[in-house]
């Protein structure tokens, strides 16, 4: 991969299951389609938090936007994400340890 594939810059997009499986509904995939470049796919206008943005608030806005994650960016940089599946893990942790194993 060359290094002008991908830089450490300010966030202007993101790639979801969701936007794949579109892709793949329109066909765009399929077999001699031409090359989908990642801006011709990408989510433009996201939705992001800050890292002292609190737990049940992120999850309450994941749950309101229907969306699989959440952007943490801090003074225009991307410093982490959070996903549907992080909170997965994280009820699971908490629920074996209110039942045990």
């Amino acid at each position: 991969m060359g290094g002008d594939s991908y830089r450490l810059c300010l966030l202007v997009g993101l790639i979801s299951r969701r936007d794949l499986l579109r892709l793949l509904a329109r066909g765009l995939l399929s077999r001699g389609a031409k090359e989908v470049t990642v801006k011709e796919i990408m989510t433009r206008d996201l939705l992001t938090v800050t890292p002292e943005t609190p737990m049940p608030e992120a999850m309450a806005l994941m749950r309101r936007r229907k969306v699989g994650c959440l952007p943490v960016v801090e003074n225009d940089r991307l410093v982490g994400i959070i996903t549907a599946y992080d909170f997965l893990a994280l009820s699971a942790e908490i629920i074996e340890k209110q039942f045990g194993d």
